[in-house]
C-alpha cells in the first residue's frame, strides 16, 4: 500500500513515528505541492494537504487524513461526490483552542485589555467581573466545544451547549440545545463561545437579531470560522454599545484587511487564526494518524471519519 505524506511542517521526529506506523507500506513524502502532484500517482492514502489541484490527480485514492478540525475548506464538489473517506483532525486542536478562548474571555473580565492598552495609566477603571456562576453558552460540542465545556465547569460556570448532534449525557454539559433552540437561551447567556463547523445551516448564524438578544454586558468569543458571526451586523452592534467584549480569533476576511473597522473598537480582541496552535498540536495529529492508519489495515471504524454532506 502507498502513502502520501503532504505536510510539510512535521519535523523528522514525527515522520519516524509514520515510518514506524507505516511499516511495510510504501512511503513517500512530499515537501511541495509539486512533489505530491508527482507522487500521488497510485497512493491509496494521503495524510496532509489535499488542495483541489492536487485531488484532481488522485487514481486509487482511497483515504484522506486532513490536518484541520474544519472541514468548510477542503469539502469542495470533487471530494464530496468522490467515494475518497475523509478523516480529520478533532481533538488535536481542542485544548489549545479552548485555552486561547478563555484567555479572551479573562483579558476582558480581569481589565487586562484595558491595562494592557494604558499608556498613561489615566484610563477609567476597568469592569472586573468573576467567571464563577456565569452562564457560558457554547456552540458547537466537537473536540474543541468539549474543551471549553471542561474549563468553563472549572471555573464555576453553568455551561450550555448547542449543538446539531450532540446527545446527552454531555460530560461538563448542565444542558443541551438544539441550533434551532438558540434564540431560547441567548438572552440569558453571560458568556457565548463559538467552535462550531461552518456550513451552510452555521453561516451567519449570529446575525444582528440575535446579537441584539444577548445580555448587553455579555462576552463573545469566536475561535471557529469567522462567517459564523454577521460581521457587519456585529459592527452595528458594537457600535450601539452593545455586549462588553468580542473576542475575535477569526474574521469573515483573512487576513483581517488593515482599515477593518473591528481593529479600531476598543471591546475587540484580535488574534489571527492561531487559537489551535501549540507544540502538541503536530505530535497530536500525528498520534491520529498512526492510530487511524492501523483501524484502517485493520479494516475497522477510522475515528474522526467526516460526514462529508453534512460537513463535519
Amino acid at each position: 500500500m502507498k502513502i502520501l505524506i503532504y505536510y510539510p511542517v512535521i519535523d523528522e521526529l514525527l515522520f519516524e513515528q509514520i515510518r514506524e506506523a507505516a511499516a511495510g507500506c510504501d512511503l513517500v513524502i512530499a515537501r511541495t505541492l509539486e512533489e505530491a502532484q508527482t507522487m500521488i500517482h497510485g497512493a491509496e492514502v494521503l495524510f496532509g494537504h489535499f488542495p483541489a489541484e492536487l485531488f484532481a490527480q488522485r487514481k486509487g485514492l482511497r483515504w484522506i487524513q486532513s490536518y484541520s478540525a474544519g472541514m468548510d475548506n477542503f469539502l469542495y464538489p470533487a471530494v464530496i461526490e468522490s467515494d475518497v473517506i475523509v478523516t480529520g483532525a478533532s481533538g488535536c486542536y481542542g485544548a489549545a483552542a479552548a485555552d486561547s478562548a478563555f484567555a479572551m474571555l479573562l483579558a476582558f473580565t480581569r481589565g487586562l485589555v484595558t491595562r494592557l492598552r494604558s499608556v498613561d495609566g489615566n484610563e477609567r477603571p476597568a469592569r472586573l467581573v468573576e467567571l464563577e456562576g456565569m452562564n457560558l453558552g457554547i456552540l458547537g460540542l466537537g473536540g474543541i466545544g468539549r474543551e471549553m465545556a471542561r474549563r468553563g465547569r472549572a471555573f464555576g460556570m453553568r455551561v450550555l451547549g448547542i449543538d446539531p448532534v450532540a446527545r446527552d449525557p454531555l460530560e461538563n454539559v448542565d444542558r443541551l440545545f438544539r441550533p434551532e433552540q438558540l434564540d431560547e437561551i441567548l438572552g440569558g447567556l453571560d458568556v457565548l463561545m463559538s467552535a462550531c463547523a461552518l456550513t451552510p445551516q452555521s453561516y451567519h448564524i449570529l446575525d444582528e437579531t440575535r446579537l441584539r438578544r444577548m445580555k448587553p454586558l455579555a462576552y463573545l468569543i469566536n475561535i471557529s470560522r469567522g462567517p459564523i458571526i454577521d460581521e457587519a451586523a456585529l459592527l452595528r452592534v458594537l457600535d450601539g454599545g452593545h455586549l462588553a467584549g468580542v473576542g475575535l480569533d477569526v474574521t469573515e476576511v483573512e487576513p483581517l484587511p488593515a482599515d477593518s473597522r473591528l481593529r479600531q473598537i476598543r471591546r475587540v480582541l484580535l488574534t489571527h487564526h492561531t487559537a489551535g496552535a501549540s507544540q502538541s498540536r503536530n505530535p497530536k495529529l500525528v498520534q491520529v494518524f498512526c492510530e487511524n492508519l492501523g483501524r484502517y489495515q485493520r479494516d475497522e471504524p477510522l475515528i474522526n471519519l467526516v460526514d462529508k454532506k453534512r460537513g463535519y
